[in-house]
This record gives structure tokens, sequence and C-alpha cells, in this order.
């Protein structure tokens, strides 16, 4: 929107334009968040023109390409409309009942469609999907991780959607990048699905959480910044508190559809940071695409992790905790410091109080809870994947006789996605002071709490935007982002491009990539609970080789050198 515009550039206040490469730097979080505005304000500024006119020439196209006639695409079918369809889409899955949610009143308010939702189990998510889809099911479209899209896709389950999305589709075609597009696209150009990309990029979203209460009393006053600290930090705690273990973890990812830096991986990206290590799949300075295990320092990482298990540093529960046990052990001081990020750390929050009353958690100088995001190692050398990746994709089944419907209904979503998401000006969401969104509660939660579970596509520019309501909705959200937000102001250098976050479909990663993660994480826990050593690496990179590693290498290097060089 127009009215906006300003805005969106405005929330280059929070958003921190970052450098690729690792940094050297030590910026820690005792940094204040006024730094993060300061040093954000250059990208807002060197932002406006270009975004201004991509604006215009967005309106220029989109006014054009809708006067596109379906008579021009004979193979598009006409449009059933509003109120003569009710179209029905499988969700991931939640516990709510999103059919009684207000959420999805107010889609079918400014839709005019009739509406059915689903969701997956918690279980055997992908193959209860598979099961519905070759059991010749109902439902229209589907919203799903990319690696659900990518089997569905791979199989022929999915509609195309060029046609459909030239005729039905145009505000979405405008509001989505191209670097979205590409993630959903086959390599012979046909869209099979509608991506939902992360709208923050440069951002953490991973951190080890500590209680700085139980730190100090052992004189510990600052948060660890090197490895080394890190570990006499573990040390002190243990040997203060006599306690079983200090860090618990890991955090068990959001299903963001993707892998996205070191999000699923069981080192911790703060610790990873300290021997270079950001991804799974990174690039060395000859412009080569290596795997994690080809790093000059991955042998004395996992080292590392060994040695905390060994001292009794770590949770020896590390490989089959949940986000539940996680919350128990540290709301309980079972557990002083805990792997987490955003989306997981409400459990562990809400019950911190009740068992430990004078603890304090809102944001000002006394908080008690602090956050590691990325240690420096003995170099200096510390770095974090920038946060940039598809969270969902929706597709169109090709056994939906509404396909049509179902893009017009995406369209109509997106014309009213700031409505839909955030709400009304000063009913649901007022402005502050830099012209950003802030929710009114609790307005905002009755009536918009749950909006990312009915995101199927986003103008990505203007959710940057509104975002910021949704981010700022309660304190899990907003206290680890502006502690991130302040630690990358103070060390731009700290975040690195993951270049294959946004990757294509190609055949060989779709097939064979999550099976060569998996054995990485088996390989790392053996090695960690000491049933395997670092000298065992050769049997893994054996299996790795079986599994097709060198062509998933292959097929990153080509797009490596075609598309991000």
């Amino acid at each position: 929107m127009k009215k906006r515009a300003l805005g969106i550039l405005l929330c280059a206040s929070l958003l921190v334009t970052s450098l690729a490469g690792c940094g050297s730097g030590s910026g820690g979080n005792t940094t204040t968040a006024a730094a993060t505005t300061a040093a954000a304000t250059t990208a807002a500024a060197t932002t406006a023109a270009t975004t201004a006119a991509a604006q215009a020439d967005s309106e220029k196209e989109t006014t054009a390409a809708a006067e596109t006639p379906t008579e021009a695409l004979p193979n598009v079918p006409a449009l059933k409309g509003p109120g003569n369809v009710t179209l029905k889409l499988l969700r991931q899955n939640t516990s709510l009942d999103l059919n009684e949610r207000p959420e999805a009143k107010v889609i079918e308010e400014v839709t005019g469609y009739d509406t059915e939702y689903s969701s997956l189990n918690k279980e055997n998510a992908t193959e209860s999907l598979l099961l519905q889809v070759s059991s010749g099911t109902d439902i229209d479209m589907v919203s799903m991780t990319v690696a659900q899209f990518q089997i569905l896709m791979k199989n022929g389950a999915l509609a195309p959607l060029n046609d459909l999305l030239k005729v039905y589709g145009q505000d979405i075609l405008s509001g989505v990048s191209d670097e979205s597009w590409r993630v959903v696209t086959a390599e012979d150009g046909t869209i099979y699905g509608t991506p939902v990309r992360y709208p923050y990029p440069g951002n953490m979203t991973r951190f080890i959480v500590c209680r700085l209460d139980m730190m100090e009393e052992a004189g510990i006053t600052e948060l660890p910044k090197t490895l080394d600290e890190f570990y006499n930090a573990l040390v002190t705690l243990k040997n203060f508190y006599n306690c079983d273990y200090v860090l618990t973890g890991p955090a068990p990812a959001a299903a963001t559809g993707g892998q996205n830096g070191l999000g699923l991986f069981t080192i911790p990206p703060a610790i990873a940071s300290a021997f270079g290590i950001y991804s799974s799949w990174m690039v060395d300075d000859s412009g080569k695409v290596i795997y994690i295990t080809e790093a000059d320092q991955f042998k004395e990482m996992l080292a590392f992790m060994r040695k905390l298990m060994e001292e009794g540093l770590l949770d020896p529960d590390w490989a089959t905790n949940t986000s539940t046990t996680l919350g128990e052990k540290f709301s309980s001081g079972q557990a002083i410091m805990m792997c987490s990020e955003p989306g997981k750390l409400s459990e562990a929050i809400t019950a911190l109080p009740e068992n430990n009353p004078n603890v304090v958690w809102n944001g000002s100088e006394d908080d008690d809870i602090g956050y590691i995001y990325a240690l420096a190692g003995a170099d200096g050398t510390r770095c974090y994947a920038k946060v940039d990746t598809i969270q969902t994709v929706t597709g169109v089944l090709r056994s939906s006789d509404n396909a049509a419907d179902c893009i017009n209904f995406l369209n109509e979503k997106i014309k009213n996605q700031e409505y839909i998401m955030i709400g009304t000006e000063g009913v649901t969401f007022e402005i502050d002071e830099n012209g950003l969104p802030v929710p009114i509660q609790p307005a905002f939660d009755e009536n918009k709490l749950r909006g990312d579970k009915f995101q199927d596509c986003m103008n990505e520019e203007e959710y940057a935007w509104e975002w910021q309501a949704r981010a700022r909705k309660n304190l899990n959200n907003w206290l680890p982002l502006r502690a991130a937000q302040a630690e990358i102001a103070a060390d731009p250098d700290l975040l690195v491009d993951d270049y294959f976050s946004l990757m294509p479909a190609y055949e060989k990663y779709t097939d064979y990539n999550d099976t060569l993660f998996d054995g990485l994480n088996d390989f790392c826990e053996q090695v960690i609970y000491g049933n395997k050593t670092v000298d065992n690496l050769d049997e893994y990179v054996a299996e790795w080789n079986l599994n097709e590693g060198e062509a998933v290498r292959a097929e990153l290097q080509r797009f490596y050198d075609e598309i991000v060089k």
C-alpha cells in the first residue's frame, strides 16, 4: 500500500543490513537497542528511492497484466466464483480449530469464499499427507514444508500454476520475489506452489538462553562472548551449584520447511560459530561448495561437544529432549542454560515465575534472562547464517476441480493482507514514533494472534513492515529479536549469506539432501555420546558418498556458479 511505503522503509530501523563473511568482531548482548536503530539508518536512506520506484513499476505491471482476458489462455478454467464453491484447505499440524478462529472469519469476509480447514497429524505428517493425496482426497490446497512440497511436485500431485497466476493471481506474482519463486519452480519453468518467505533475513533465531540471576550468584557478571569464556562459565556453574548438567538442548526447530543455517542441527549455532561453521553446505574461499564435514574445524567442534558431555556440562538427554522437557528443566532451575528459539521459548518462560517469583523478565536493564547467539573462537571468528528461508509452500492439488478459484482466493487474500494479518490501525495496532506497527492488546491477540496459521503467500515487501506488529505481540518474540538486532548492530560482519537456503527443487538435492543431513546428525550425536569418535569420520563420509553426496554437491555447485555468483 502506498500509505505504508514510508513505514516499510522505516522498518530498517530494526532490520540490520549485513555483509557476507565470518566476522571477527566481539559485539555482545550488552549492546543497546539504540545502537540497532543507529546502525540501520543508512540502510533505510539508501533503499528509499529503489523502493518507491519498485512500487511504481509493480503497480504498472499489475494494472496491465490484470487486463489479460481468460480467452487469451484457453486452458485456464473459468471461475466458479465466491459463494459457488467451498474451498478445502489442509494445513500443518495445529491444536487449534482453524474453522473457529476469527482470522478465518476475516478471510471469508474479504475473499467472499467459504472455506473448510483441516490439519495434518503431528506425528508422521509427511506420511499422512502422502496417504491422503494418494487415496483421492477432496482437499483443494495444501500448506506444506518445502520438503513435502518437493515430494508432491516430483510425484505429479500438484497443479501447474503459471497460467492460473497470469489470469487470476497478478497480485501474487508482483508481491513475491524472484528468489522465492525460484524455490517453487521446476527446472522447466513450471510453478507448482506459492511460497511464504521468512520476512526478516537480518536476524538470528536460535540462541542459548541463560539465567543471569543464577550466573551472577555464582560470580559470573557478564554473558560469555568467546568459546573459552563459555566453557569456563559452564564449569563454574556446575561446581557452584553441584548440578547434574548446566546446558540443556538442542532446541527442536520449528517447522520452517527448510534447513536454513543450522536450524535443525544437533550442535547449537552459538557454538558452531566459534569454529567458522554456519550451515551444512558452505562455500570456501576458492568458490568450491563444501559439506560441513569438510570445514577446517569440524573435528574440533565435535571434540568440544564430546568434552562438554564427558564433563557433565551437557544434558544427557540432549538427543531426546522435546520442547516440553526443555521448558520444564529450564523453568525449574535444573538447567541454567537452554538452547531455544522464539517460537519455543514460551513454554519455559511462562512457567519460570511460578518456580522463581523473583525472576525479572520484562525487557528492562534488570532482566534475569540473557541470550547467547554467536560465540567467538580463539582467533575472533564468529558467524551466523542469515535467516532467509521459505517457511511453507501452498500448492493446489492436481485432483482439485477448483484450481482457478484457489488462485483467485489467494489473490484476494494478498490484496487484503494488512487487514488479515494485523487488522485495523487504531483497533488492533498503532504506529510508533519510527513509523512501525505496534499491537494494541488485548485486541490484537483476540483477533490476529494466529494469523501465521493462515499464510499461503505474501506481498513480501509489505509483510516486512506488517511483521513488526506480529513480532511485538509478546515478549517471547520481541525480547530475543531485540537482543539479536543489538548484537548484529555491534558486529555487522557477523551475518553470513546462506547461499543454498532458497534452492530450487533440483533432482538430487530433493531426493538426497535430507538423508545426508539425517546421517550427519546421527554421526554427530554418536560422537557426542562417545559411541564413536572423530576418527570414525571416514565411515560417515563413505556413507555420505553412497547417499549421492557428490551428486548433490554438483547440483549446488552449478546453482552457485550459474545463479549466485
